[in-house]
This record gives structure tokens, C-alpha cells and sequence, in this order.
């Protein structure tokens, strides 16, 4: 099934590169030794910052009750196909427009809470690798990253894939500090970087 449940694939604005798949030492005891500093107080924040706090977990909350199980219902009925835009991104793209900042934290939160859940965790992913990376950064590279961990090879997957479509040179830094077992995905993953640095020298030539 297509993964443009609306009609027609609306083809992204950016091509996608998809490839396939080929000390802590214990007490000083120098007698010069420099007294440590005191703690930092703990309930340093001001009354203002306590109240914005509590709204903004009110309004994850509320995000969460109105949004959370049509985001899943998509989620399952998508079929996702990298560089066109679905269901999936047009709700979230409401989503971002109605409160971009919770719209974040909500996304972190459903990766967290489905982490066990293959499904999820790479819808999770999918979705948010079709929003621009000034959309979704920071939350996005640190889930994408955290993916990177996961025991399912389709999460750690889209993890890269992610990084990919993004593709900025934060993504290149990070994706170049990453090492897979799998040969398979070390060689996509070598692909995909050899790719990035090449069009970020095209850029740097250019401009």
C-alpha cells in the first residue's frame, strides 16, 4: 500500500539517497588540596520557571491525550516510501504548526514509551526523517542516534536512514563516529557518508 493514503505521492523537495541494501580516585591527600565547591542548590528555580514548567507537562499531556492514538493509527496503516510525503507527515506537519515545541517532546515521548515495539520505534523514525532537521533538532538526531542501538537491524536501520535524509553536516559528524557489525549495514552506512561528504565538498566548492 502506498503511503499517500490521500491520493497521488507528493513527491519531497530534497531527493532522497536511498540506497539499497548490498574517574573518581577517591579523596586527594595533598595538603594544598583545593576545598570542593559547594553544591548547587537544587530548588534554585524561581516561581515563574516552576509555573512554566507545570504548564508545559500540562500541555505534553493534553498533546498526548488528542494526539497520541491517531499518530499510531497512522503509524500502522502507512506504508512509508522515502522522498514522498504521507498521512503520517501531513499530521504531523499540523501537529508542528499547532505547538512545534511540544510537538517535539511528544514524538520523544512516543519513541521512549514503543521503544520495545518494532513498529513504532520505526515509524517513529520514518516519520520524523520527512521533516526538515531544524524542524525536529534537537529531539530527532537524539532519538535517530539512540535508534542506533536497538536490537531490531530495521530500527538501527532507519536510525541511519534518518541521518541520511537529513543530511546535514551534524548528521555526517555523527554518522561517521558510528561502526556496524552487520556487513551489510556497515557498507550502507560507509555509502551513505561517502555520499554526504561528497556533497557537502560540492556545497563548500560552490558557495
Amino acid at each position: 500500500m502506498s503511503d499517500n493514503a490521500t491520493g497521488s505521492p507528493v513527491p519531497r523537495p530534497r531527493s532522497a539517497r536511498v540506497h539499497g541494501l548490498p574517574s573518581y580516585s577517591g579523596p586527594s591527600t595533598a595538603t594544598n588540596a583545593i576545598a570542593p565547591a559547594p553544591p548547587v542548590s537544587q530548588s534554585a528555580a524561581t516561581p515563574e520557571q516552576s509555573a512554566e514548567n507545570a504548564a508545559n507537562r500540562e500541555r505534553l499531556r493534553q498533546f498526548q491525550s488528542a494526539h497520541t492514538a491517531r499518530f499510531l493509527q497512522l503509524a500502522s496503516e502507512t506504508d512509508f516510501e522515502y522522498g514522498y510525503t504521507s498521512s503520517l507527515d501531513l499530521f504531523l506537519q499540523e501537529r508542528i504548526r499547532e505547538n512545534h515545541s511540544i510537538t517535539k517532546e511528544w514524538l520523544n515521548a512516543i519513541f521512549i514509551d514503543g521503544f520495545e515495539s518494532v513498529p513504532i520505534a520505526t515509524a517513529t523514525l520514518r516519520a520524523l526523517a520527512h521533516l526538515d532537521y531544524a524542524l525536529v533538532a534537537p529531539q530527532g538526531p537524539t532519538i535517530a542516534l539512540s535508534a542506533l542501538t536497538h536490537r531490531s537491524p530495521e530500527v538501527r536501520e532507519c536510525g541511519i536512514r534518518a541521518f541520511e535524509s537529513w543530511g546535514t553536516l551534524d548528521c555526517l559528524r555523527i554518522l561517521k563516529s558510528v561502526t556496524r557489525q552487520e556487513p551489510w549495514m556497515q557498507q550502507y552506512l560507509e555509502k551513505v557518508i561517502s555520499d554526504l561528504e561528497e556533497e557537502h565538498a560540492a556545497h563548500a566548492v560552490a558557495g
